[in-house]
């Protein structure tokens, strides 16, 4: 086991085509971490660094009073490395892989002493892509002297690649501030000729949304109880 820190960043837009009424949505997601650790005897180390950038449009549409859903396809791609010095013929591996996902994003309005606060869940799932991984004990000058992109390159779909990310948060609205309390989570595995790759994750997270400015009329109203993170 390897213990250590994480630093993770993640900014979310959703937002209409246009100003015109319509049920598309632009998605875009930026996810960032970097992370470091150690093992217990302190004898080796692994160090982490990862981007993932996701853009995609999401058909908007409400089921049920208070229900809104957004769902649609997204693409993502991702980059990053891995150092392990114990991996003699790796030690910096890479991550590189894109994908044609499934996303969603769910919001519920529930109304608390007179204020309405918002359940959202934000899913996402690949189904199609492709993904960097060469063979076990193969390095990457193997790799680049002998062209043996057939042997590193893979195409993948649910056969091969299976990941969940999730993020559920709650908005608290309190006077021209919202309070967001949240849990976020990711399940992935991925399968090669020769090897099988896991990955799973939990955080929490917590933060604030408020206005610094109003740049049309003073002061600046709003609906009692409005929620203004998410519209």
């Amino acid at each position: 086991p390897y213990k250590g820190w994480v630093f993770y960043l993640n900014h979310t837009a959703l937002n209409p085509f246009s100003a015109k009424r319509n049920h598309w949505m632009v998605y875009q997601q930026t996810e960032a971490l970097l992370a470091s650790a150690t093992n217990e005897a302190g004898t080796a180390s692994l160090s982490r660094f990862n981007l993932i950038y996701v853009v995609g449009g999401l058909y908007a549409f409400k089921p049920v009073y208070g229900l809104k859903v957004a769902a649609g396809p997204l693409f993502g791609a991702d980059v990053g490395m891995k150092q392990l010095p114990r991996n003699v013929n790796n030690p910096y591996n890479m991550n590189l892989g894109v994908d044609l996902m499934l996303g969603a994003t769910l919001t519920y309005d529930l109304k608390v002493f007179k204020r309405m606060w918002r359940l959202k869940a934000d899913l996402k799932s690949p189904l199609l892509g492709c993904f960097v991984a060469p063979v076990r004990g193969q390095s990457y000058y193997e790799w680049l002297t002998y062209n043996q992109h057939d042997e590193v390159f893979h195409l993948s779909s649910l056969h091969n690649k299976n990941a969940l990310s999730m993020l559920y948060t709650l908005d608290i609205p309190l006077g021209w501030t919202v309070f967001s309390l949240g849990v976020s989570g990711q399940m992935a595995a991925r399968e090669t000729t020769d090897m099988v790759f896991k990955e799973q994750g939990w955080g929490v997270m917590a933060g604030c949304s408020f206005d610094l400015a109003a740049f049309a009329g003073y002061p600046f109203k709003t609906r009692p109880g409005y929620v203004r993170v998410d519209r």
